[in-house]
């Protein structure tokens, strides 16, 4: 019985070293870099973050995030439509104007590609899925870069309506400052008006100013005197800087 049991822990402690021995894992030498998210052999390690994502939207883009396809046009760095593809170069249909791409296991294809047409070459782009591609018979995902849009400069006449609109919408918010200024101004007047410590600071310190009133002191200090009389030590304060 006993030379059971230590054949057995001898089995074990040999499968034990026989793991010891093992060379370590790929990824336990590899650079921070890449253990933050660099590629290797087209597998990443971890999945992009969402600001890594759209880096690459705004790299691909080329400086115009404005894309036609048919007659739409796209933000292709914000719409979700647009997919980023990466593969390799298969062929390409000059006739149809297509790029044929292998990825790992499957193929695809795409349009407007402004790239190198290099077989076997890396294609990294931006596309929108828009149908299927017939290739010899085999129908594979079609997908479109779109072309470059660039929006024609505007007429006289909607740049006159752009200013006429900027000019409405001052006019409005002036008038609304200036009815809350109003209604804030009157309640103050309410409040002093019934011997509120608070409005007669208020009050006190508009004269002062010349805030929604004519610049007054002697105004501003009466107002400011029956205020701190009334217990407001903040009036108080205001008043004893206002007569130094």
């Amino acid at each position: 019985m006993d030379s059971k049991c230590n054949c057995q822990r001898v089995a074990i402690l040999l499968c034990v070293l026989c793991v010891l021995a093992l060379p370590k894992p790929v990824v336990a030498q590899l650079t921070d870099n890449q253990r933050a998210g660099a590629q290797i052999g087209g597998y990443s390690l971890r999945p992009p973050t969402a600001a890594e994502i759209q880096q690459q939207r705004i790299k691909l883009s080329g400086g115009n995030a404005l894309r036609k396809v048919g007659d739409k046009i796209y933000n292709i760095q914000q719409s979700v439509l647009w997919q980023i593809i990466d593969a390799q170069m298969y062929s390409y249909q000059k006739e149809d104007n297509v790029t044929i791409l292998y990825n790992q296991s499957y193929y695809q294809a795409i349009t407007n590609y402004s790239g190198s047409e290099t077989e076997g070459q890396n294609v990294r782009a931006l596309a929108m899925r828009i149908g299927k591609y017939d290739m010899g018979g085999r129908p594979i995902e079609l997908y479109d870069c779109g072309t470059p849009y660039f929006p024609p400069p505007p007429t006289p006449e909607q740049i006159a309506a752009q200013k006429q609109a900027q000019a409405e919408a001052q006019a409005k918010a002036a008038e609304q400052k200036k009815n809350t200024e109003e209604i804030a101004l009157k309640s103050n007047q309410d409040a002093a008006a019934k011997g509120d410590a608070y409005g007669l600071m208020r009050m006190g310190e508009r004269y002062r100013d010349g805030d929604g009133v004519e610049k007054d002191l002697a105004k501003a200090n009466e107002y400011l005197q029956k205020a701190a009389d009334a217990g407001s030590t903040t009036a108080a304060e205001e008043l004893s800087r206002l007569k130094q």
